[in-house]
């Protein structure tokens, strides 16, 4: 169940707040490239139309329109976001445009759509997913990110939630599996072509010190 203080629109003034106050000191993962690098090696992305679905800053949008992207939307609805992105580039390929994804109607059909972290914190992950399809070509991609919890990171998280009713964050709303991915994909009518593993330092490795490091404190301080 999602809570009022969790929901879509009550989070807009968290994300506000945390990228005026530096996305280093935000966000506990912000350093590590790995998704980022592996969803760049994934497409040539030689003349594509790519939307960028919580673009944040903007910096894969601003790798994807380096890969030679024909043009980039890259959306977000935080305005703080939107702010440090454009004060970052002058790629005239790129528009950063401040929405709520829902609510945002573009002018074109995209080949590709990505959105990298975002569906653990939306309200509705299948209406998310209906949205994005609409706005697909016929043979068009939409490539998604988000934590999955068969680790040994999700197993310390889920039995802290479920036992000490300890958030994992202030803004997840979901735990994630991949069959969830599937049922809500197949309820959007998108089809899963790939599934596959990245970020795996932080699942089970090194990086995973580093993130209980720096999420147990304020997670059960909060």
């Amino acid at each position: 169940m999602v809570t009022d203080s969790k929901k879509n629109k009550t989070l807009k003034n968290f994300y506000n707040v945390a990228y005026k106050g530096g996305v280093a000191n935000s966000f506990s993962n912000w350093e590590s490239r790995e998704a980022d690098r592996d969803v760049i090696e994934f497409l040539n992305w030689s003349g594509l139309r790519v939307l960028d679905v919580g673009c944040g800053t903007g910096r894969l949008a601003r790798e994807i329109s380096a890969m030679g992207a024909a043009s980039v939307y890259a959306l977000d609805y935080s305005e703080e976001a939107i702010k440090v992105a454009t004060a970052e580039t002058t790629d005239q390929k790129i528009d950063f445009v401040c929405a709520n994804f829902l609510e945002f109607s573009p002018c074109c059909e995209f080949d590709v759509i990505v959105t990298l972290g975002t569906l653990e914190h939306m309200d509705e992950p299948v209406e998310f997913l209906k949205h994005a399809s609409r706005h697909l070509s016929s043979d068009g991609i939409l490539i998604v990110t988000c934590p999955h919890f068969l680790n040994l990171r999700g197993i310390v998280w889920m039995t802290l939630a479920t036992l000490l009713d300890v958030p994992m964050s202030l803004s997840d709303q979901h735990f994630i599996h991949p069959w969830d991915v599937e049922d809500w994909c197949d309820n959007a009518s998108l089809k899963v072509v790939n599934l596959f593993t990245v970020d795996q330092s932080r699942g089970n490795g090194e990086r995973l010190l580093v993130d209980f490091e720096r999420r147990l404190p304020n997670a059960l301080k909060d």
